[in-house]
């Protein structure tokens, strides 16, 4: 039977998974979409029922009509403990409903009375044999006794907010229709919510010499930093890989193919007579500076990420323990990678076609060597390179033991690609939010991450990496930095920045858009008692603090940009209902002009930001400035000087302006 079998069509429920089960995290309040008609003209009522396995009730919520042109339905759900979630829809023609909602129009039009109240009154003796609490049954009572004394009429009573309560708790329906069952996995908090911060242990505590000479990091000199990671606000700290580096071929400052003596190498280029992908680089410490690495940071609240980079230099024991899972060029000699016209002569990609099942079987136990230890997030590098079948059994595996762990995909590649990575399992995805600067650019992004497809796997917003350096931020210095992080703290739920982006590191290596002298191939010294010398590390940690404090950013489903007439001014909002009516609701104006003071009018969708539709007039609001914590009535119209402030940041008081 198909959803139009019945007299009550249920359809694009939203979240919905077929092959795939769709995702939220912990506390992030979120919608329920359903599509719900039928060939009649009655008012429809709907409900989402959350069950068990079994089908038993565990709870339901009313659904909410949000677009009557569209009969969308909506209802909001939020829950605090993890794992799969099933729910059905019920939906049905709703009798007190419809009789109200056209008895209204009689009345206000003078019309039929009499049959309204005759109608009414019929409805009034079918809840009395309905109604099963006391409280209920005495006041229906008490309002027959009122209809039968001539002091009120039936549809004076039945009118009420009181009566339309009790109609609700026992609804009098006829034509009825139920959903199949979907389901949902509510995953732990910070699988969505979350920022990251990046670093190099080699360059976290490195010490600068008077003759220039620079003496490097180490996991110790890292784990005395974690206190500002903290200070910051962020959530997880993100390490470069940390195993040994190859020699043969190592790379030098900026790329060099040819490395000085004393030059590092790349952390990417995994392996040497150390070990590899299990193995710890000695120059940064021991395995029990690694253990207390991440005592310290769990101490904090904080959670270590690592980099699971599947490549290999000439030097990793797997060359010569597994050298079927490279590829032989015609030559003879094993390839090297290459990303045209960068090449990584350091670097052998691995190639999946020859051994699988080993190759498979290797990464799960590389994951959990590190899990065991501690490390609670993987960041992947370009997992779009390698099979999708492989990952989804990789990270389902993993997750058998370490439900826990946390996978995100560093891949930037095709759309479907990217969809595909989520569906396996991948909860956080990198995205191309750094390529989009323009106004048209901004708005379309922030639509399409917060579009449907963000319940299988949420778009983490990097403001920059040591990989990616944009004109943007090149040309707009310090401003252009405020912005991006701005609307990467704002724009999504899940957001990240590297340790120089707070120095503004901003000069680009010649025909690269990458950073010039990047510690991916050096150890860059960074005087962190100057680290707030721009103004960024301030605004970052105020902005970590706005995200902690407001549920309305806890969540990738609820964003509505908002038109202005300036070709520079971007507004968007973010908007979720909390209990006992009330609703929390932030919005975001920014100028992406880092130069220039830009003046714009804001025309709102009111209903995206909770305002309903009798009073759409609606001119002013009172708001709170997140920035500078002043309150006063906003009459939508906004002036943004790059010389005080590129965006502003608001907090919805009240409605009732």
């Amino acid at each position: 039977m198909s959803a139009y079998s019945s007299r009550i069509a249920i359809v694009n429920i939203t979240p919905c998974g077929t092959c795939f089960t769709p995702r939220v995290s912990q506390n992030e309040i979120f919608p329920v979409t359903a599509t719900i008609f039928s060939e009649k003209t009655d008012v429809i009522t709907a409900y989402i029922n959350i069950t068990d396995r079994s089908s038993n009730l565990l709870f339901k919520k009313e659904m909410e009509l949000t677009n009557l042109g569209r009969d969308v339905f909506t209802a909001y759900l939020e829950f605090d403990n993890i794992g799969i979630k099933t729910f059905t829809i019920f939906a049905f023609i709703d009798e007190y409903k419809t009789w109200a909602k056209r008895s209204k129009i009689k009345m206000n039009a003078g019309q039929d009375e009499l049959l309204v109240n005759q109608e009414g009154y019929i409805l009034l003796q079918r809840i009395k044999n309905e109604a099963k609490d006391r409280d209920s049954l005495a006041k229906i009572d008490a309002a027959i006794e009122k209809v039968y004394a001539g002091k009120t009429s039936v549809y004076e009573v039945l009118i009420t907010d009181e009566f339309a309560e009790i109609f609700r708790i026992y609804p009098l329906f006829t034509l009825s229709t139920e959903s199949q069952s979907n389901c949902f996995e509510v995953k732990r908090q910070l699988a969505g919510f979350s920022a990251w911060y990046q670093f190099f242990p080699r360059s976290i505590g490195a010490i600068k010499h008077l003759d220039g000479r620079i003496t490097q990091g180490t996991l110790k000199t890292a784990a005395e930093h974690l206190d500002y990671a903290k200070d910051l606000g962020f959530d997880i700290v993100y390490l470069g890989p940390v195993n040994p580096i190859g020699t043969a071929f190592r790379k030098g400052k900026n790329n060099a193919i040819q490395a000085e003596a004393d030059d590092v190498g790349s952390p990417w280029a995994i392996g040497s007579n150390a070990g590899g992908h299990d193995a710890l680089n000695p120059d940064l410490g021991t395995a029990k500076d690694f253990k207390n690495f991440i005592k310290k940071a769990h101490e904090l609240g904080l959670e270590v990420s690592i980099d699971l980079a599947l490549q290999a230099s000439p030097d990793h024991p797997w060359v010569k323990t597994h050298p079927e899972w490279f590829t032989l060029r015609a030559d003879g000699t094993i390839a090297y990678a290459e990303n045209p016209p960068k090449k990584y002569q350091d670097i052998y990609p691995i190639n999946f076609d020859n051994d699988p099942e080993g190759i498979r079987d290797e990464i799960i136990r590389i994951i959990e060597h590190w899990a065991e230890l501690g490390v609670s997030v993987i960041r992947v590098d370009n997992p779009h390179t390698k099979p999708l079948w492989m990952w989804e059994y990789v990270i389902k595996k993993v997750h058998e033991t370490y439900p826990e762990v946390i996978f995100l995909a560093e891949a930037f590649t095709r759309p479907p690609m990217m969809e595909a990575l989520g569906k396996i399992g991948y909860e956080q995805l990198h995205s191309y939010f750094p390529w989009r600067n323009t106004k048209q650019e901004v708005e379309e992004y922030l639509r399409t991450v917060n579009s449907s497809a963000s319940f299988f796997g949420y778009s983490t917003f990097w403001t920059s990496t040591p990989d990616i350096l944009t004109e943007f931020l090149v040309k707009g210095d310090v401003n252009a930095h405020k912005i991006r992080a701005i609307l990467a703290a704002m724009g999504s739920v899940t957001w990240g920045m590297y340790s120089g982006y707070e120095f503004v590191e901003n000069v680009q290596r010649e025909g690269f858009e990458e950073h010039i002298d990047s510690e991916k191939y050096e150890i860059k010294f960074r005087d962190y008692d100057k680290a707030d010398e721009h103004g960024i590390a301030s605004l970052v940690r105020l902005l970590n603090e706005i995200r902690k404090n407001n549920p309305a950013l806890w969540s990738q489903h609820n964003l509505a940009v908002h038109k202005t007439d300036n070709a520079s001014v971007v507004c968007f909002s973010k908007s979720v209902p909390l209990k006992n009516d009330m609703r929390n609701t932030i919005i975001t104006v920014a100028n992406l002009n880092f130069a220039k003071e830009k003046h714009a009018k804001i025309k709102f969708d009111l209903k995206k930001i909770g305002i309903d539709a009798t009073r759409r007039k609606q001119k002013t609001l009172l708001v709170k400035d997140l920035f500078t914590n002043e309150t006063f009535d906003w009459d939508f119209s906004i002036s943004l000087d790059p010389k005080k402030d590129v965006a502003r940041i608001f907090e919805v008081i009240s409605y009732a302006n």
